[in-house]
C-alpha cells in the first residue's frame, strides 16, 4: 500500500516537470502561469531614426533645399556635383526675381544739334533747343523718320518739315540722308510782310552704336525771297560729332559745325562753332547741359576772357511711342 502511494506520487511530479518545458517551447503558459512571449512570431519592425547627420566640414546645404541641417540619403561629398547641379530627385529652389529696373531714354537720333543715321525705334521724340527752337520727330520704323521744325513766335515765325532715310549696312555702319525746306516770316515792323524760303540735303554718316558713335554730315542749302525780300543765295556746312553712352543715364557728346562758301576762299574750314555737354536720361526725358564756344580767329580769346567754359545752353527732349 505504502509502495503504490509513492508511486503515483512520483509519477504526478514526473508529468508537471515534463508539462512546463513543453508548455514553454510552444508558447504556451505553464499550469498556474501567465503567458510569456510568443517566441514562434517574428520582431515587430524598429523604427528608423530620423537621418538629421551633422553638415561634413566646408559644406552647407543650398537654401531651401533641406530642412536646416538635413541633407539627401547619401550624402554627396563637396566636389561630386559641379556649381548650380543638384543630386537626383532634388531639384533646386525656384529663383525669385524681382521686376527689371525701368529702360533709360538715352536718344541716338542727333549728336546735339546734328543729326544722326542711328534708328530710334519706332518712337517719337520733342525736342526744345534753347528755348526758342522746337523739333518735332517720328520713327515710322528703323528706316524713315519724319519731323517738323519751328522757332518761338516772337516778332518771327518758321517752319520747316523734313525727312530723313536711313539704311543700316553692319551693325556699327548706318547710312542716311536729310532733307529740309520751308519758309521763315515776320509780322511786326512795317506793314510788308518779308518771307524767306529756305531748303537744304545732305549725307550722314554714322559709325558706331547707339552706346558710343561717330557722326559726320555735310549739308548744302539755299535761301530766296518770297516776298518784299530780293535775297538769294547758297552756302553748304559740314558737321562732326561723337557721342559716349557712359552709363544707363550719362551720355557724353561734342560735336562741331564749320559753313563753306565761296565768299570765304582760303578762311573755308577756318571758323567754327563748338559744341560739348553731358545729356542726362531718364525713362522718358532727356536733358542736354550744352555749351557754345566761336572758333574764330581774333574772337576766340575775347569770348573766352568772359565765359570760360562757353555760352550755356539747355535743351530738352520727351520720347513717346
Amino acid at each position: 500500500m505504502v509502495a503504490r502511494c509513492a508511486a503515483v506520487m512520483l509519477g504526478a511530479l514526473l508529468a508537471s516537470g515534463l508539462a512546463i518545458p513543453l508548455a514553454l517551447a510552444q508558447g504556451q503558459p505553464p499550469p498556474g502561469g501567465k503567458p510569456g512571449p510568443d517566441n514562434t512570431q517574428p520582431p515587430p519592425p524598429s523604427e528608423p531614426a530620423p537621418y538629421n547627420p551633422a553638415p561634413p566640414p566646408g559644406q552647407q546645404p543650398r537654401p531651401g533645399q533641406y530642412p536646416p541641417g538635413q541633407y539627401p540619403p547619401g550624402q554627396y561629398p563637396p566636389g561630386q556635383y559641379p556649381p548650380g547641379q543638384y543630386p537626383p530627385g532634388y531639384p533646386p529652389p525656384p529663383i525669385v526675381q524681382g521686376p527689371p529696373p525701368p529702360a533709360r531714354y538715352v536718344d541716338a537720333g542727333r549728336v546735339i544739334w546734328g543729326q544722326t543715321a542711328l534708328p530710334r525705334g519706332g518712337r517719337g521724340v520733342v525736342s526744345m533747343f534753347a528755348f526758342t527752337a522746337y523739333t518735332f520727330d517720328f520713327a515710322i520704323n528703323d528706316n524713315v523718320e519724319l519731323g517738323l521744325g519751328t522757332i518761338l513766335p516772337v516778332g518771327i515765325y518758321g517752319f520747316m518739315p523734313r525727312v530723313k532715310l536711313m539704311l543700316h549696312p553692319s551693325p556699327v555702319v548706318h547710312l542716311g540722308v536729310a532733307a529740309t525746306g520751308g519758309v521763315f516770316g515776320t509780322f511786326i515792323g512795317d506793314d510788308k510782310a518779308h518771307i524767306l524760303g529756305i531748303g537744304a540735303a545732305g549725307p550722314i554718316l554714322t559709325l558706331g552704336t547707339e552706346r558710343v558713335f561717330f557722326n559726320a554730315a555735310f549739308y548744302a542749302g539755299g535761301a530766296f525771297g518770297i516776298s518784299n525780300l530780293d535775297a538769294s543765295g547758297w552756302a553748304m556746312a559740314a558737321n562732326i560729332g561723337f557721342s559716349w553712352r557712359v552709363s544707363r543715364s550719362i551720355r557724353l557728346h561734342a560735336e562741331g559745325w564749320t559753313p563753306l562758301h565761296k565768299d570765304l576762299d582760303s578762311n573755308n574750314g577756318k571758323y567754327w562753332g563748338v559744341l560739348y555737354g553731358i545729356r542726362i536720361a531718364g525713362t522718358h526725358m532727356t536733358h542736354d547741359i550744352n555749351f557754345v564756344i566761336p572758333i574764330y580767329p581774333g574772337v576766340t580769346e575775347d569770348f573766352l576772357k568772359y565765359l570760360p567754359i562757353g555760352l550755356p545752353m539747355y535743351t530738352m527732349s520727351i520720347m513717346f511711342n
